[in-house]
């Protein structure tokens, strides 16, 4: 179900984008809902997956100040730039690995850390900063992919 409050011209490049990465996992594979948040142009996208055991995702974008917050699982990245439309690639490579459960994170839950696997198995770490121990001696995270699983 798709839901559609605001009008920001550049909401669709970002809503498009992720539109058509979920269409490849599945019509009920997750709820959208695009919020507005105030009268100075911040907007919000939430991604709710219908697999629980999945990682959420959301695009918070901040137009007075030109920052993009993408959140995924408890891993929180920020990216700026004029333009969000310039952003979707980034997007793109994020929400894909996030969909297909290609996501790992470390640290506490309100400051977490992640590792993306994209689908051409590189891999790109996001996230606060941390200390640069293997990921073997951390305790990690996993999520699963936004597919239900038959029953």
């Amino acid at each position: 179900m798709l839901t559609v409050v605001s009008t920001d011209p550049r909401q669709p490049a970002a809503l498009r984008c992720l539109e058509l990465l979920l269409a490849d996992h599945g019509s009920s594979c997750a709820h959208i809902e695009v919020s507005s948040i105030d009268a100075e142009g911040s907007w919000d996208i939430e991604v709710s997956p219908a697999n629980r055991r999945a990682a959420s995702f959301g695009v918070h974008v901040d137009e007075g100040d030109e920052e993009v917050v993408l959140r995924f699982g408890h891993t929180h990245v920020y990216l700026w730039a004029p333009d969000v439309a310039s952003l979707v690639p980034d997007l793109e490579v994020m929400a894909e690995a996030v969909f297909s459960g290609r996501l790992i994170e470390a640290g506490p839950l309100d400051d977490s850390f992640a590792v993306l696997e994209a689908a051409d198995g590189s891999k790109q770490g996001v996230g606060r900063m941390h200390l640069p121990w293997p990921w073997r001696w951390r305790r990690t995270r996993h999520f699963e992919p936004y597919e239900v699983a038959p029953r």
